[in-house]
C-alpha cells in the first residue's frame, strides 16, 4: 500500500462472503492514482488476475490520476487448487 499509493494515504479494505459463497473483497485507497494504461507494463496487476484466475476468482483494477484507486476482486472459499505451496 504505502509504496504506491504513498504513507499519507487513507485505506479502506471490506472483505465479505457473497450469496454465491465467494470472498468479495474491496479495497480503495485516496492516494494519487494512476493512468490505468500503466498496468499494461506491471506485473503486480497480471499477478492478481492470474493467482485469483487458477482459483476461479478475479479481480478488477479501477484508478483515476488524482482521484485514487479501487481494487475489487472475489474468490472461492475453501479451496486451495491451484495455490503455489497447497496441498489441495
Amino acid at each position: 500500500m504505502t509504496k504506491h499509493a504513498g504513507a499519507e494515504a487513507g485505506v479502506r479494505v471490506a472483505l465479505a462472503i457473497g450469496q454465491d459463497g465467494m470472498l468479495v473483497f474491496d479495497v480503495v485507497d485516496t492516494g494519487p492514482g494512476f493512468a490505468t494504461t500503466a498496468l499494461d507494463g506491471g506485473n503486480g496487476s497480471t499477478n492478481m488476475r492470474d493467482r485469483l484466475g487458477a482459483i476461479g476468482g478475479s479481480v478488477e483494477v479501477v484508478s483515476v490520476v488524482g482521484q485514487g484507486t479501487r481494487v475489487t476482486g472475489r474468490a472461492p472459499v475453501g479451496t486451495t487448487r491451484g495455490v503455489a505451496g497447497s496441498r489441495g
